[in-house]
């Protein structure tokens, strides 16, 4: 039987593993790393469509649960459906060919990885569906389309 001690080395070394197979500097072009590595808590993207935003939240919420044990990160767009249209295919791109053991849950829509880290892809279209956010220890959300959302977004980001 593992110790407390043993397990954590085993997760360190996984971790450690997965971070060597994830280099931003050749995912990213440079405005989506300035964008991705801006210390700011709270950021906007302003861009054309095609200008590379899902790739830079995907890559930003992987990077985030890869590098920082037992976190949640969230993608929040107006609809699940969205969500899985928009970026779920991209996270699971970036999963495969940089070798990072997510495993996939397709009913809820998530990938959790070996540090105990969880990415959700959800949709947000009422102030009913927020309430499905409230105890999670958010580390990283992204909100997509925000201008589409009625009021009820601003709870959710206020709390």
């Amino acid at each position: 039987m593992l110790t407390n001690r043993a397990i954590r080395k085993q997760l360190a070394k996984r971790v450690a593993v997965a971070d060597s197979h994830f280099d931003l500097t050749k995912i990213l072009f440079t405005e989506q790393l300035k964008f991705v590595n801006d210390p700011a808590p709270n950021k906007i993207a302003v861009c054309s469509r095609r200008s590379g935003k899902s790739v830079s939240c995907a890559v930003d919420l992987i990077n985030t649960a890869i590098r920082t044990p037992g976190v949640v990160c969230l993608y929040i767009t107006l609809s699940r459906s969205n969500a899985k249209r928009i970026i779920w295919r991209e996270i699971k791109r970036l999963n495969r060919e940089h070798n990072l053991g997510g495993v996939e849950n397709l009913s809820e829509l998530s990938m959790t990885f070996n540090n105990a880290s969880i990415i959700y892809l959800s949709g947000a279209k009422d102030a009913n569906e927020i309430e499905k956010f409230r105890g999670l220890a958010i580390k990283l959300c992204y909100i997509d389309e925000a201008q589409s959302f009625k009021s009820h977004i601003k709870e959710l980001v206020e709390d």
